[in-house]
Formats: structure tokens, C-alpha cells, sequence
């Protein structure tokens, strides 16, 4: 099982964006992605740290890194 933990985590109103820092860890590995997500300021935010999520997984299997989903 993976854990996942968001740093800085902020909404930018002049990119109309939220914005955070989220670290993947599966086991003694952590990956740390900036991951950015275009919404408006009313997007319920579980939906918003779903799409990080994802976004950083994809980011973690585009660099080649193995990443097994939970």
C-alpha cells in the first residue's frame, strides 16, 4: 500500500489553479512530484487531490519509475 502526503498545497486565482507538492511512498521509496491542476476555486477538493494523485503517478511512470497502484 502506498502512502501520500501534499506540501504547499494552494490555489493560484491568477492561473485559476491549485498547485502542491505530493510525495508518493511505497515502502522506503518516495517520490516527490510539483503537480498543477486547472479548476476553479469551487472544485470540491477530493476531486482535486485525486487528479495530483494521478498526475504524479503518471509523472513517476514517464520518468521510468515502476509505480504499482494500491
Amino acid at each position: 500500500m502506498s502512502d501520500v502526503s501534499f506540501h504547499s498545497f494552494r490555489y493560484n486565482a491568477a492561473r485559476f489553479t491549485f498547485q502542491a507538492q505530493v510525495s508518493l511512498r511505497s515502502g522506503s521509496r518516495i517520490l516527490k512530484h510539483s503537480c498543477e491542476v486547472l479548476a476553479p476555486a469551487s472544485i470540491d477538493l477530493a476531486t482535486v487531490r485525486n487528479r495530483m494523485i494521478d498526475q504524479a503517478r503518471r509523472m513517476s511512470d514517464a520518468a521510468g519509475l515502476y509505480w504499482a497502484a494500491p
